[in-house]
């Protein structure tokens, strides 16, 4: 199934008084996609459009689905729910099972808490129960795509996520891409990985859930995922006591109250509302009044009482990993993390692949569509270019030059690229081969501090070789294997202080050369131990630390000079605080990390 599942350009679809949509663009892909807005902001309209139960009046739609004769391309599930009156909820899934679904029946019945129903007919059932046989029997048609619009939303909220559980594994067990719209946040934030925020018929926000619940563009796109606390520049010194400038946003878990008698802040009343306070503060010193959401807790705050707020940092992700009682449970203190995603390439969405840094502490990224990208440390676009080449694969390592020159790791190409800061092509190096200056597949680049290159490769002729900044070959050290200055998979590489560092991914261990290419150390060996799962890329951060991404693991760890844990960020998946197959990361000067979270098609920040 392609990535992208539909295209919608300049759609309208008239109204009254106002256009249902309203010159609605969006590519939808086939990851879980929730579409979240208000009442009449479009999303029925949207959903009626896909399925094809309405034409637009202007505009066009492009289906991507593919035509298979065992499966149907889609299914909707219409907010009516669009049960057949004649025929009994049996046979409502009976109707449209599949010779690969048929012996799931009854597990679907019991699934939905049906079994009891069976021999009923709708009119026979409440609205909940509906719900629930309306998304069976969609679930039954094992579709390629599945369209719902507010499912189960009349079903008992204490069995909903029960129900949802059953339809995420159903739809991974059946290969099914999932869009579905929703008023609640917290399903949103559960099952979807995309999210698309409508209103008054336009598409005001789409990116990833995580991005918009972490890094929302504003406050009004930040209430589409709950309660959230918003903070102008003025108001953050006001109310937390900061000196950045910029506004400021805390989720009620990343904002907290602490009891002070002589703080500045006074509660003047307090609602608890379950999962989180719901709180009126005035400050009697400047005459300031606000509303504030935090987390609920042991402590429940009481009229009267002051005390002062608190941001806290966010440390998103707990230890996750095997002995925690030790250095492994250390976790990486991250002030705050932001999110985002390329641009797309015609309808594609690729994922960053290589990292790195440039003169002027800005991001340089490769992605899979065979881009170089050059982002601010914000996450704003500031110049982007093609590779010369890239049908037969993708480039994966990326480092600018003292000299200014954008030096490229053109890995499919078995060559080095060299362009100028303006994205024009500079020159090349290599050609395929295993000689002095040739190359099999060369993956990453470092630069020492004398201009000299070091260049990485992998497959089957895994070593470093060194060039001067000419590209003359001056040396080359390691061979493939799993031994003492041998190599499987040499996926990374740093200078640093007359070291070169090479990240050994196979063998699992960082290998240490001196800058002419004698063997120093070992990272990662029973006489240095250290726990790596597939190191495939190294950074060199201040203060004499290294931080590695672990492809296996999910996460970033951080080292000191001599190879010794200090703590690690992350695990493996697709939430918050996880990473899926990230491939590469780069640390600017101030000890901020940006890691290549390949397989969620994102660039993550983490700003320490």
């Amino acid at each position: 199934m392609s990535d992208v599942l539909w295209t919608v350009k300049n759609v309208t679809l008239p109204g009254n008084p106002a256009p249902r949509l309203d010159q609605f663009t969006a590519s939808l892909a086939s990851r879980p996609t929730a579409l979240l807005g208000p009442s009449g902001s479009g999303k029925t309209s949207l959903l009626n459009l896909l399925a094809g139960f309405e034409k637009p009046a202007s505009g066009t739609i492009d289906c991507h689905l593919e035509q298979a004769n065992d499966r149907l391309p889609l299914f909707w599930v219409p907010h009516t729910w669009g049960l057949w009156p004649h025929l009994r909820v049996h046979d409502q899934l009976q109707a449209v099972a599949t010779d690969q679904t048929r012996p799931q029946l009854d597990e679907l019945l019991e699934a939905f808490d049906l079994n009891s129903l069976v021999f009923r007919y709708p009119y026979q059932l409440s609205q909940g129960e509906q719900s629930r046989l309306a998304v069976a029997r969609a679930l039954m048609t094992a579709p390629q795509v599945l369209l719902m619009d507010e499912p189960l939303v009349h079903v008992d909220p204490s069995r909903t996520p029960g129900y949802w559980v059953f339809i995420r594994h159903w739809c991974e067990e059946h290969k099914i891409a999932l869009l579905f719209s929703t008023h609640q946040a917290e399903v949103a934030l559960r099952e979807a990985e995309e999210v698309l925020c409508l209103q008054d018929g336009r598409l005001v926000y789409q990116g990833s859930m995580s991005e918009l619940y972490q890094s929302p563009p504003s406050a009004e796109l930040a209430r589409y995922l709950g309660p959230t606390n918003w903070f102008e520049t003025e108001e953050a010194h006001s109310w937390l006591q900061t000196s950045t400038t910029g506004s400021q946003h805390c989720r009620p878990e990343h904002l907290t109250w602490q009891p002070d008698p002589t703080g500045p802040c006074k509660v003047e009343q307090a609602h608890f509302l379950g999962s989180h306070q719901e709180v009126d503060l005035h400050q009697p010193e400047q005459n300031l009044r606000r509303k504030v959401w935090l987390r609920s807790g042991l402590h429940q705050m009481q009229s009267g009482e002051r005390g002062f707020l608190k941001a806290l940092l966010l440390l998103i992700c707990l230890c996750l990993l095997p002995g925690c009682e030790s250095a492994e449970g250390v976790v990486l203190p991250i002030e705050s993390t932001r999110y985002w995603m390329l641009p797309k390439a015609g309808p594609a969405l690729p994922a960053p692949r290589g990292m790195g840094m440039s003169l002027d502490q800005n991001v340089l990224i490769l992605d899979n569509g065979g881009r170089v990208h050059i982002y601010s440390p914000a996450g704003n676009l500031i110049r982007s270019w093609y590779m010369p080449a890239y049908d037969v694969g993708k480039a994966e390592g990326i480092v600018q030059l003292q000299d200014g020159r954008i030096a490229v790791a053109d890995t499919h190409y078995h060559r080095v690229v060299f362009f100028n800061e303006d994205g024009t092509l500079h020159s090349t190096i290599g050609e395929l081969g295993e000689g002095p200056g040739q190359f099999i597949y060369p993956v990453s680049i470092a630069e020492d501090e004398n201009q000299n290159i070091y260049v990485s490769e992998y497959g089957g002729n895994d070593r470093v070789q060194k060039f001067d900044s000419t590209g003359n070959f001056l040396l080359s050290f390691g061979s493939f294997g799993d031994t003492e200055q041998a190599f499987q998979r040499a996926s990374g590489v740093v200078w640093h202080e007359g070291l070169v560092y090479v990240a050994d991914a196979i063998n699992n261990r960082i290998q240490i050369f001196s800058d002419d290419g004698k063997f120093k150390t070992t990272w990662g060996t029973s006489k240095h131990p250290l726990e790596l799962n597939y190191p495939y890329d190294i950074a060199a951060g201040p203060e004499e630390t290294f931080y590695v991404v672990e492809y296996g693991s999910g996460r970033v760890t951080k080292l000191n000079s001599e190879g010794k844990l200090i703590a690690r960020y992350g695990s493996t998946g697709t939430a918050i605080g996880q990473f899926n197959t990230p491939w590469g990361l780069t640390v600017d000067q101030l000890g901020n990390v940006f890691v290549a979270d390949t397989g969620n098609r994102r660039i993550v920040l983490l700003k320490q």
